[in-house]
């Protein structure tokens, strides 16, 4: 929504369309319906084995912004946002409703589930569903599909009627629960792409080089010209909507700032299980010749955050000069280029700039939002992955798993489901 600019959009319009300015009411109430949206949307923060979710109607709009900052700097904060309407709710329970008799269907379709398999049989059973699906002697598989979703869709609908939230039978709830591990063993897992290895792998690699991509190159003209390179500078630098700027950097700056003192609690305490980030080795290292000088009082640790926190707003530049300059004083007789050498050799040593951060963070988004092609792509041309690899997509059968054919599978089993709804 900030990114795309929709809000700005949707007010535009309806300046428009009424031929005045909007009042400050009206915009207070239009506002109030985009966060609602976007609590909607942070609400839907993972599946557990809920069985009722009541929504929180007296949440206020302040509240629903700090819950959406809060899920991106403070952890386990969005696991803990609860929907301020019964529709967010429902969502939470429509989303395994939507897929769980799709991952069987999907699994029979590869060949790595049986249509007849005991155990899936056993849990539609349960569900309500009878021979006349079950033992059917054509589209099985899809008549299954139709059985379940309808059903879940059933319980949650009688169930949830009257309450603010929503809410399934606890029996349904349980066989929906069971049939999501079940497909997970046996559908999603055999299924699963080989590529997804590879990807773990080569994304990280992306992520860096696109960061230091938007930290080199200040004009996007100043790049080599090469399509995807030129592309992704211009959209982040020049495209990205004010608005999206603010909000990420204000999410930036709690991030560092909370992170930061958060580990440096936790080495204090002597933590060795808390959040540890590339910068703790630094942390610890300052932090014990600070303690060796004096005790670190509560005022002690203030004054080396804020310095911490001087030094990580830096320009990156003058980040790894710093670097140089510590590594010089620890080694005085030795050269300027012994302490270069050092300074490429221990990175975390040097706390990562705030400009490094939110170029991270922008990179992250615009690979985020990219399509799967594009990414696969974009990878070929800055070398992390062959065509070869992009072609041995599946670990299983000898299918043409090429993205075109895919497509062309996905767009025949839509064809295949609307007629089988009409």
């Amino acid at each position: 929504m900030e990114i795309e600019e929709i809000q700005e959009k949707t007010l535009e319009r309806l300046e428009k369309e009424k031929g005045r300015p909007l009042t400050q009411k009206e915009l207070k109430k239009y506002n109030h319906y985009k966060l609602i949206i976007a609590d909607a949307a942070a609400a839907h923060n993972g599946e557990g084995l809920d069985e009722e979710i009541v929504a929180k109607l007296d949440k206020t709009d302040e509240e629903i912004e700090r819950e959406f900052i809060d899920s991106f700097v403070v952890p386990g904060a969005s696991r803990k946002i609860v929907a301020k309407t019964p529709e967010a709710a429902i969502v939470r329970f429509i989303d395994p409703i939507s897929y769980v008799g799709k991952d069987f269907r999907d699994g029979v379709i590869a060949g790595v589930v049986d249509v007849h398999d005991p155990e899936y049989e056993a849990i539609f059973r349960a569900m309500g569903i009878g021979d006349d699906v079950l033992k059917a002697k054509s589209d099985k598989k899809d008549k299954i599909v139709r059985a379940v979703t309808y059903a879940l869709r059933d319980d949650l609908e009688k169930n949830s009627r009257g309450i603010n939230g929503a809410r399934m039978s606890s029996k349904m709830a349980q066989l929906m629960y069971k049939l999501r591990d079940l497909n997970y063993e046996k559908s999603v897992k055999p299924r699963a792409k080989k590529i997804t290895s590879i990807l773990s792998k080569r994304i990280p690699v992306l992520l860096d080089k696109y960061t230091d991509y938007l930290i080199e190159y200040k004009d996007y003209r100043d790049a080599p010209k090469d399509t995807y390179l030129r592309g992704y500078l211009k959209t982040v630098k020049e495209k990205e909507p004010e608005k999206a700027r603010e909000l990420t950097e204000e999410i930036v700056r709690r991030g560092i700032e909370e992170s930061l003192r958060r580990e440096v609690d936790a080495v204090l305490s002597g933590d060795k299980d808390g959040e540890k980030t590339i910068r703790r080795k630094r942390i610890e290292s300052d932090l014990e010749i600070i303690g060796q000088r004096c005790d670190i009082t509560d005022q002690v640790k203030e004054v080396y955050i804020q310095r911490a926190l001087k030094e990580i707003y830096l320009s990156p530049k003058q980040s790894y000069e710093q670097l140089v300059k510590r590594f010089r004083a620890m080694y005085p007789n030795k050269s300027r280029k012994y302490a270069v050498k050092l300074a490429k050799q221990n990175p975390e040593m040097r706390f990562e700039t705030f400009e490094e951060c939110i170029s991270r963070l922008r990179a992250a988004l615009y690979i985020g939002m990219s399509s799967n092609s594009y990414v696969l792509e974009v990878l070929k041309e800055e070398g992390l992955l062959t065509k070869k690899e992009e072609e041995l997509r599946y670990e299983y059968g000898g299918k043409d798993t090429s993205v075109d054919n895919t497509r062309k599978e996905q767009a025949k089993r839509r064809r295949e489901m609307e007629l089988g709804e009409r």
